[in-house]
């Protein structure tokens, strides 16, 4: 993506749904709060490696988060979820060229969980990590994320916390978006009724 200060990059999971173009990711991705901008030519290469994109690169047409990602909100951090919807690629839709995860909110609390993203300090950010292990609260007790022992930085933001993860087929659930990072430990976006709403509008789009 791109802001007027420069090109960044996250991390980011195709999902199930609707009109088979939906990419979830963290909503700081693509809405810098402290200049109120949209993040602009957005795109998402699937299995990406080592400037490899063995399935093509598929732009965005619409991004939806919701309302509740702006710092009037107390605890704004606990709406940094967004869905981007992506353009067919070569006449097919990005669910069908690569598959989906599921998604579930209001999930029960601490399943044992997969992160997984592209984070910058690891291979110049040009092969996927993940971590696994079970999550937990906040130990601040300042945002509603499920926390994960894991220590994925910059360029890992978006990427999918999943459940009922199979490490043989590659699919899960996504309960949560890679938001923040302190130390070793991440904190995905635990997603409730707003992120469903986030979604159901994605979806539709």
């Amino acid at each position: 993506m791109h802001f007027s200060h420069g090109d960044f990059v996250c991390s980011a999971s195709a999902v199930n749904g609707g009109n088979l173009d939906g990419i979830s990711t963290a909503a700081h991705c693509i809405y810098d709060l402290d200049r109120a901008e949209w993040a602009q030519n957005v795109a998402f290469a699937p299995a990406y490696r080592e400037g490899q994109e063995p399935y093509g690169l598929f732009t965005s047409r619409t991004i939806v988060m919701s309302s509740a990602w702006n710092k009037q909100t107390p605890t704004y951090e606990n709406y940094d979820f967004a869905v981007v919807v992506a353009n067919p690629l070569n006449g097919r839709h990005i669910v069908e060229t690569v598959g989906g995860q599921g998604i579930v909110f209001n999930h029960v609390r601490h399943p044992y969980s997969y992160l997984f993203g592209y984070p910058g300090d690891r291979d110049n950010g040009a092969i996927m990590q993940y971590c696994s292990g079970p999550t937990f609260d906040d130990p601040a007790n300042r945002v509603n994320h499920e926390a994960i022992h894991c220590g994925l930085n910059g360029g890992s933001s978006g990427g999918p916390l999943l459940q009922d993860f199979s490490e043989s087929s590659g699919y899960g659930y996504i309960i949560g978006s890679n938001s923040l990072v302190a130390g070793d430990v991440n904190f995905g976006t635990y997603l409730e009724d707003i992120a469903a709403g986030v979604y159901d509008a994605a979806i539709a789009a």
